[in-house]
């Protein structure tokens, strides 16, 4: 339909149909105009939603990317771990018959993983000279043969690509660059990788092959000092991930003994569910509504996205964490605001309490309510560690979150005035809005005629699918129904909040600590 498709016309509908709902005063008309809203919301959030199914495509550009940076990863912790070895009298890699056989299956194991997932990124966008780069750069470190990717490289087409075919030969088989390129070559390598690795590697490449061996030397000493650091991260990160996750499994456990078999009494079922039957259509109207406005904004987020999914040169970071705030404000905020508008106020309740954002709830007060939402998250770290290992026994394609591959670029340069803004965006953010959705509004919603099982089930599955993330679901699923059990043993949301936040931030920060420049 040229440039006005089918879902601008029903963004119209949405608008229209909206609009005269809001204004017109006749009683009758106005309920007709509302049960026109639902429709038009509808449709927009079928036909939104049915589209990617329908081309059976994915976001390939995301996975890309992704798959770069899991390729990057894994290629410098091999050369961290062998950082370690070197310091302590024996390196894995590149020791003329100083390294035990195991050691070096060891690093070629990982080479070989690296160059996999450098391959999948091709693979997934192979158009993209960039992507094609970083496999060669992998292959030069990794002293594999590259002669059919280099090829590859050349059969891509373009100035770009021949250029950058060119440097590769120079880089890694001919081992020579002429002075007066070498300033082209460096910009070269700045454009088409990303602040970390795989950028540091070339740059030290390109001034040892154009002769300048002393600020080569300079910068492999810094390199070799940043990798030592580097694998102190990693190894606190993994001894603290497997520390928090065995106090997690003991707390779990010890639920069996301590929770009681009903965890809600009949006289007590008041302090958990919502003021009043709100009726399916309007939890249905609330939901429906916030989705059209996701479907409508979501241009506005693959707009982000291009930022870095053409990777020419590191995006600015603290814009990128300023415009996710913005759009995340927009797209998620206004769900609360209309679950207030359909559904709360008719009640006469204030939002807060029928949410039931308490700060003290029976003999527990606002402490004791943050150490429950502590003890939640613990409780579902090793939970999301079995169900992702079962996802992955299923043959899950893993988790394609779009905010992923944008956070696994960003964080390479982002200063603490740029962390501290997607902590609060991707970490604190969410935990409010979605866990007063879903828990506060839907939960209790659920709880006003059903039982604890089928409202944590129904309200689970709901948070799960509306991420559109199937690798993800069965992790997602956990989290949904740990963050309503919290909920429902406390009665009340600030727990999930508390849980909620420190999941998102905890998972952003091994993210900045595992891709972070």
């Amino acid at each position: 339909m040229g440039k006005f498709g089918v879902a601008d016309i029903l963004k119209l509908l949405v608008l229209g149909s909206g609009l005269a709902a809001l204004l017109i005063k006749d009683a009758r008309l106005k309920r007709q105009f509302a049960i026109a809203l639902l429709m038009a919301c509808t449709a927009l959030v079928g036909y939104t939603f049915y589209q990617p199914l329908a081309n059976q495509s994915k976001d390939t550009k995301s996975l890309a990317i992704m798959d770069s940076s899991t390729s990057e990863f894994v290629m410098k912790l091999a050369s961290s771990i062998d950082d370690l070895f070197t310091k302590a009298g024996g390196g894995l890699m590149g020791a003329a018959g100083g390294s035990s056989s195991s050691s070096k299956k060891m690093m070629d194991d990982m080479h070989a993983q690296a160059l996999k997932s450098a391959q999948l990124a091709v693979k997934h966008d192979p158009a993209s000279v960039a992507m094609k780069f970083r496999e060669l750069i992998i292959l030069g470190e990794s002293r594999m043969p590259m002669g059919k990717s280099l090829a590859a490289l050349k059969e891509m087409g373009g100035e770009t690509a021949a250029q950058a075919a060119l440097l590769i030969e120079r880089m890694y088989e001919t081992h020579a660059l002429p002075r007066a390129e070498q300033k082209a070559a460096l910009a070269m390598c700045e454009n088409l990788t990303s602040r970390g690795w795989l950028r540091d590697v070339a740059t030290i490449e390109v001034y040892r092959v154009s002769g300048e061996e002393q600020t080569a030397a300079k910068m492999q000493d810094t390199y070799h000092e940043s990798l030592v650091a580097y694998a102190g991260r990693i190894v606190l990160m993994m001894v603290t991930a497997g520390i928090l996750g065995f106090v997690g499994l003991i707390i779990f456990l010890a639920q069996f003994f301590f929770w009681p078999r009903k965890l809600t009494s009949d006289e007590q079922r008041s302090l958990i569910a919502a003021p009043q039957d709100y009726g399916f259509l309007k939890i249905y109207g609330v939901f429906i509504g916030w989705l059209a406005l996701e479907c409508t904004l979501s241009p506005l987020v693959s707009e982000v996205a291009k930022v870095v999914k053409k990777p020419v040169g590191a995006p600015d970071p603290l814009m990128v964490g300023l415009l996710i705030l913005v759009i995340y404000t927009m797209s998620n905020v206004p769900s609360l605001i209309i679950a207030w508008l359909v559904a709360i106020r008719a009640t006469g309740v204030k939002f807060i309490d029928a949410v039931k954002l308490r700060t003290k709830s029976g003999n527990l007060g606002p402490v004791r309510l943050v150490l429950a939402g502590i003890s939640a998250w613990l409780c579902a770290i090793p939970l999301v560690m079995v169900s992702a290992f079962i996802s992955k026994s299923l043959q899950s394609s893993g988790s394609v979150n779009p905010i992923l591959p944008i956070i696994s670029e960003v964080v390479r340069s982002g200063g603490f005035t740029t962390i501290a803004l997607f902590i609060f965006v991707l970490g604190v953010m969410p935990a409010l809005c979605e866990e007063t959705l879903f828990r506060g509004f839907l939960y209790t919603s659920l709880r006003v005629k059903h039982g604890v099982l089928y409202s944590v089930i129904v309200s689970a599955t709901a948070f799960a699918a509306v991420h559109l993330d199937p690798g993800a679901f069965l992790q997602l699923f956990i989290l949904g129904a740990v963050f309503a059990l919290v909920m429902e043993r406390t009665k009340s949301l600030l727990p999930s909040m508390v849980a909620h936040c420190l999941w998102n931030s905890g998972t952003l920060i091994l993210m900045m600590v595992a891709f972070g420049g």
